[in-house]
């Protein structure tokens, strides 16, 4: 029989399946991404690895560039975001070659790119993000505008069950304009998409809410992508998501191409923070 231990870490909700080389499921913290990169190191060039430390950085590798053989160092992370703490620290002074590598499993933070080449192992696997329409109510659309960019642990919302970190939530605002009013919420901004977040946690069951999941915003929408709109565009005319009336949470990346395209071109200021999740990137 199972301990309760057992039986407790068999209902914990986990990363994707990936199925890839014996390994399971996705990394789900630094020592998964370590692990993965181990059985990809080839594949991306890496030709021997040299040392492994605990201080920064984690690796020096040889790497081939081109027809050439180069000593680079590797900094492992589960989020590109965490490498921030080692510019902070200017850790990077003094490393030759001064401009290394980044492997992490998602890469959330495109400022990166400004101090070390970034490989996020996701898209090396072809586990590109999935994006989705969330309905929200009017009693909660101020929230949504004041929520933080940051993350926050803690900051939960209904996802999908099949949701994963990293993928897009496309907040449509629903409800009715007496419960726009009742909440002191904008009724001018309902049937619209305002804002979009990222899923930071893999969804845990709840008994009130359904599946939560840790999230924080990616972009607020200056001029927001209405429903009017996407039943008078040809492409989105035609999708389920909109024949339904938005009802539900749909998944929408087959679609991300020209959903992107509309929020950007009506909001070009977005296109920086959006620049991590443009189509071709998925």
């Amino acid at each position: 029989m199972a301990t309760r231990s057992q039986r407790d870490s068999a209902n914990i909700e986990r990363s994707m399946l990936i199925h890839h080389d014996g390994m399971r499921h996705a990394p789900e913290n630094e020592l998964g991404v370590v692990f993965l990169f181990s059985k990809l190191a080839r594949r991306l060039g890496f030709v021997e690895i040299d040392r492994i430390q605990p201080q920064f950085p984690d690796c020096w590798a040889l790497k081939a560039e081109g027809d050439r053989v180069l000593r680079v160092w590797i900094e492992f992370e589960y989020q590109s975001h965490g490498f921030k703490t080692h510019v902070a620290k200017r850790q990077l002074r003094g490393l030759k070659p001064k401009r290394g590598y980044v492997v992490c499993w998602d890469h959330d933070w495109p400022e990166c790119e400004r101090y070390a080449n970034v490989i996020p192992l996701r898209q090396e696997l072809g586990c590109g993000r999935q994006v989705w329409i969330q309905n929200t109510r009017p009693q909660y659309h101020n929230e949504l505008d004041n929520a933080s960019a940051r993350r926050v642990e803690g900051w939960s919302w209904t996802v999908a069950q099949s949701a994963r970190p990293g993928d897009l939530l496309l907040m449509n605002r629903a409800g009715s304009s007496k419960e726009a009013k009742r909440y002191n919420a904008d009724p001018t901004l309902l049937q619209s998409i305002a804002n979009i977040f990222i899923v930071r946690t893999p969804p845990k069951r709840n008994r009130t809410w359904g599946w939560l999941a840790d999230v924080s915003r990616v972009s607020a929408i200056e001029e927001p992508l209405r429903f009017r709109q996407l039943k008078r565009d040809r492409v989105l005319s035609k999708a389920a998501f909109v024949r339904r009336q938005m009802f539900g949470r749909s998944n929408v990346t087959a679609y991300w191409y020209r959903l992107y395209d509309l929020i950007v071109r009506q909001n070009p200021e977005a296109r920086r923070a959006l620049k991590q999740f443009a189509p071709e990137t998925l």
